[in-house]
């Protein structure tokens, strides 16, 4: 199931413990609430800290699908990496983690939200489960995006692609 997208506005299903069910409607408020196992994070903009625990549940979700290939997460002026910049890669190997510090998405590509929650550009498998190019098959890629979908419903925030390789976090409340 894709998320459907009209302007800033995206409807998505929420992830719930069996992947059948999901809830249909959900009612914003200005708190952190739970549904199930869920936390969502809703009408307000994420702190400093939130932004970089979703950058880490992101770049951690990606290392556990064996997609931490050709990968930056940008947040908070730095970014959790595959490469350094300088020759030197780590591909799925949680041991070896590179942040890269004061850089700007904005520095590598122009679609960058406003608020700059959290921006990405990728290649490799990841590029593949987002644009349906992959070789591992349909399945595969609606799993992958289903779950990074619930991911970011957790802080709030919905992606939209800017190109193909890249991608920007939107407050779904705005």
């Amino acid at each position: 199931m894709r998320p459907c997208v009209f302007g800033r506005f995206v409807s998505i299903p929420l992830i719930c413990a069996k992947p059948s069910s999901y809830i249909p409607e959900i009612y914003y408020s200005d708190k952190i609430y739970s549904i199930g196992e869920i936390n969502m994070i809703t009408n307000r903009e994420l702190t400093s800290e939130e932004k970089e625990s979703l950058a880490k549940e992101v770049r951690q979700f990606l290392l556990d699908n064996e997609l931490w290939i050709d990968v930056r997460v940008y947040f908070n002026g730095k970014a959790f990496g595959t490469g350094d910049g300088k020759g030197n890669f780590s591909y799925n190997n949680p041991d070896k983690l590179i942040v890269l510090e004061d850089i700007n998405p904005r520095d590598y590509f122009e679609y960058v939200s406003d608020d700059d929650v959290m921006s990405m550009s990728f290649e490799g498998d990841f590029y593949g489960c987002l644009n349906f190019t992959n070789e591992y098959g349909v399945d595969f890629d609606n799993r992958i995006q289903m779950e990074f979908d619930g991911i970011l419903r957790k802080y709030g925030v919905y992606y939209e692609l800017g190109h193909a390789w890249n991608l920007s976090c939107y407050y779904s409340w705005r």
